[in-house]
């Protein structure tokens, strides 16, 4: 008994799964196109207390980690609080991209 279902699944399956294998071949692999995207990293600077002087002028700087995509200016000034952006910032690959973002103390 255990024989004939053997049997019956090998001359089943096997053409199925070599018709199957030499389908999949002969069907051409296209890349998909991926569009750039554009992007704007936006930053705020909040200031607090009463010791702040007047126009006080904070420096942000961003560095990209492992090869992220970088803006065309690396450093913005926001004064008095306030916020602004890094970017425009381009990507062309669809990954995780990680930056770092500080405050120049300089």
């Amino acid at each position: 008994m255990f024989k004939r279902i053997r049997n019956l699944l090998v001359s089943v399956l096997v053409p199925a799964m070599l018709g199957a294998m030499t389908f999949s071949a002969s069907v051409p692999a296209f890349a998909a196109e991926i569009e750039p995207l554009s992007v704007m990293i936006p930053v705020e600077v909040t200031v607090s207390g009463s010791n702040i002087p007047a126009d006080k002028e904070y420096k942000l700087v961003i560095e990209g980690l492992d090869n992220a995509p970088m803006p065309e200016s690396s450093a913005i000034s926001v004064k008095n609080g306030g916020s602004a952006s890094f970017g425009p910032i381009q990507y062309t690959v669809p990954e995780d991209y990680h930056y770092r973002i500080y405050q120049n103390m300089e």
